[in-house]
Parts: structure tokens; sequence; C-alpha cells
């Protein structure tokens, strides 16, 4: 595990790292001393001039371990990131010492009390300690291998290892701006559990909740690469008759959904016996594999959907309600369900498997196999207005993925 080796570096650092305040030009940062609601607990911090770096330190100190400055450009707000700050997200470390030196990478670099919010994203190298890792040059654009990093701020120093290269970065960035952020982190959870639970051929058919949401999103999409139909499920709401057939439509022409349906029409056995049927036109294949992000009763529908020695994979709980799963789909149909956390699977997996990874997704995008979800950027500085805009999202007819450009200053703009 790559755990160990950034340990022993943050650990080494830890104190000089704490007594040094970076006061980079234009550097800036949101971050929170408290645990709580976001809106409450989270405030931008500046500061305009440069003095001294965090890092001024004798290198020669750490011989084997490579750091890299990376400037960050586009930051995507997720779930995981308003539990984090709420501080309702668990730690993927293993080990109290693990967490101890990742907490070190996240410090405010005005306060060692306070955390940087923000888990994922993506920025260019612009600052490289000697070393022998010839991964990266100044210039390359990369996204976080390592969770917990703090990413909400105009600049990360981390560990080599904490960074994965984006190839022909600057070209994706060009076509597709802010919104190639969104890539990684939700494309990576959706490629994960599509291929790590159970073995899908062309012409298989997968059920999901949450079609709406940004992983149900690119699940929809990548399945349709490697043609495998997907089925969503999307809480209709209060959404008026026409609004839901505009998403639908949605989710089906850009999404690459095979066929949508409103989990409120799926209410009585009949219409489940009903709704089965029609799947068969989908594909005569046993569907075995169903994807979980509502638990409650969505997740209870999905298992019904499922045909004998099928997995539900839990990768969310939007309803805050346990999973309503029969005893007899486990014993008599034999369903799997098992949880799938993307923060632990990176901790679990080498550099080059994360690598393998993201080029492939990248590789994807230039083929124009899949696309982000529509997003929604903000400034930095206007941090509040986006996470107003995130809890909003309920009420609109298409969800947009907030993204928040590191700049510190600029205009609201959509990307779809």
């Amino acid at each position: 595990m790559r755990t160990s080796s950034v340990q022993l570096a943050t650990r080494q650092i830890s104190s000089t790292y704490r007594t040094h305040a970076q006061q980079v030009k234009g550097y800036h940062e949101v971050s929170y001393l408290e645990k709580g609601e976001p809106l409450n607990v989270l405030q931008l911090s500046t500061h305009d001039d440069a003095k001294t770096s965090p890092f001024s330190m004798d290198w020669s100190a750490l011989p084997s371990t490579s750091w890299v400055c990376v400037e960050m450009k586009a930051v995507p707000w997720n779930p995981a990131d308003m539990n984090s700050v709420q501080g309702t997200y668990a730690s993927p470390y293993d080990s109290v010492e693990a967490a101890e030196a990742s907490a070190v990478l996240s410090q405010s670099h005005f306060s060692p009390k306070r955390t940087v919010a923000g888990s994922s994203g993506i920025g260019v190298v612009s600052e490289m300690t000697a070393s022998k890792d010839n991964r990266f040059a100044v210039g390359d654009w990369v996204t976080v291998a390592q969770p917990g990093l703090g990413t909400m701020r105009s600049s990360v120093w981390a560990p080599a290892s904490s960074w994965l290269k984006i190839s022909r970065g600057s070209e994706l960035f060009e076509k597709h701006g802010d919104g190639i952020s969104t890539i990684f982190q939700l494309g990576g959870t959706a490629l994960r559990m599509l291929r790590d639970f159970q073995v899908l051929r062309p012409g298989d058919c997968v059920i999901q909740n949450a079609g709406n949401s940004g992983v149900g999103w690119m699940a929809s999409q990548l399945a349709a690469a490697h043609d495998v139909s997907m089925v969503s499920l999307v809480r209709r709401g209060t959404r008026s008759a026409e609004s839901f057939n505009t998403l639908v439509d949605h989710l089906k022409t850009k999404g690459r959904n095979t066929r949508v349906i409103a989990e409120e029409d799926l209410c009585d056995q009949a219409s489940m016996q009903d709704f089965r049927r029609e799947l068969q036109l989908v594909s005569h294949r046993p569907r075995v594999l169903a994807l979980n992000a509502v638990g409650g009763d969505s997740a209870g529908k999905l298992v019904k959907l499922l045909d004998r020695h099928g997995t539900l994979v839990t990768y969310g709980g939007m309803s805050m309600k346990p999973l309503s799963i029969s005893a007899g789909h486990l014993i008599f149909q034999d369903i799997k369900v098992v949880g799938y956390w993307n923060s632990r699977w990176m901790l679990q997996h080498s550099l080059s498997q994360q690598q393998a990874m993201t080029d492939e997704l990248v590789d994807l995008v230039l083929s124009k196999e899949i696309v982000g979800p529509p997003v929604r950027v903000f400034p930095l500085s206007d941090f509040q207005q986006g996470i107003k805009n995130d809890l909003q999202q309920g009420k609109e007819t298409i969800r947009n993925k907030v993204v928040f450009d590191v700049a510190i200053s600029g205009h609201q703009k959509s990307i779809v």
C-alpha cells in the first residue's frame, strides 16, 4: 500500500509544515476550523504577497521523497466533500497514524488547526523537488491520487505519489473546460463498479437508481461505451410531467441510458412484474448487476429487478434510510449485497493501476465515448453561492454538477 510512504514523509516534515504560513502571491483557500454545515463553517482566506514557502527547509534531509506543487484549476464539489465538512464521512485510512499523516497534507496554510476542503480536482504542475521520480514535469496536468488532500485552494504541495498524470490534459481542458475535472472521481467510481463485481458482456443490462446523479451519468455512458444497456430509476418527486419528460429525454439522449423510469411508477408487485417483462425486451440475459446510491425502498426495488446470483453494489445512501431488502432474495435468489468506496480503492491499488484507469478515462473522452455531466462553474471566491446552488439541485429539472474555478474572481457559468 502507498500510504506507508506518504505517512513517513508527511510525519517527517510536519513540524516545519505547521510553523510556516504559505504566503505565495495570490494564494487562497477555503477551509474550516470545526465540523458543521458548510455554509456555516467554511471560510475563504487569501494572501497577496510572496514572502516564504511552507516548505522552506533542507530537502536533502528527505533524499528519497519527491514533492510536487500543483496549481489547482478546477475542483468539483462532491457529496463526500459536504459530508467531510459535516463530520459524517469516515476516513479511508486503516491506521490512526496514516490518517494523521494525511490530515497534515490538508492543513490550512494560515493555521494548523484549520482543514482545507475538497477531495478531487485537476491542476498543473508548477514546481518539483529534485528526485528520481520522473513521472512529472513542470506544465503537466494532473489529478488527485491521494484521498484527503484538501483541493479547494490555489496550490497544493504533496508527495508525487499523491498525483496522477492526465495525458493530453491541456487539450482536454481546452475542449471541455472546468467540467473535465468531474471525469476522474465520478468516472472512476462508475468504472470500478461496472467492472469489479460482475463480468459483463456486450448485450448485458445493468440497472441503477440515482440515474441523474454524477456517478449515474458516468455509469450509463461507460456502459454504453462497452455495449451494455443501462436502465435508470429516477425519482419524479415534485416535477411536472413536462419537466420529468425533459429529464428522461436528457438522460436517454445525452446520458445514453437505454431506459429511464420514475421510481414512483414501481409501486406494487404488479408494476414490478410488468417492468421485469419490459426489461426482457432490453436484454434477454439475466440482470446480474445493480448500482445503488439511494438506499431505503429504492435499493429494495433494484434487488427485485435483479435475477438469480445478481449483485447489488451500494456506493451511497442519499435517502439516509437502511436498505430495504427481503431475506428471501438473499436466501433463494442468492443476491449479494456489497459496498464500494472509491477512496479505499485508491489506497489499496498501486499508482500504476490508478494511472491505467485514468488513461482509460482520458481515451474514452478523447474518442467521444463519454463526456462529463453538465456542470455549473463558480469562482472559488463565490463558494457559498456554489454550495447553495448544489443544495437546490433537487428542484432542478436537470442536475448540474457544481465545480469551483480556483481563480480568485470570475463569473458563474454553465457547461452542458
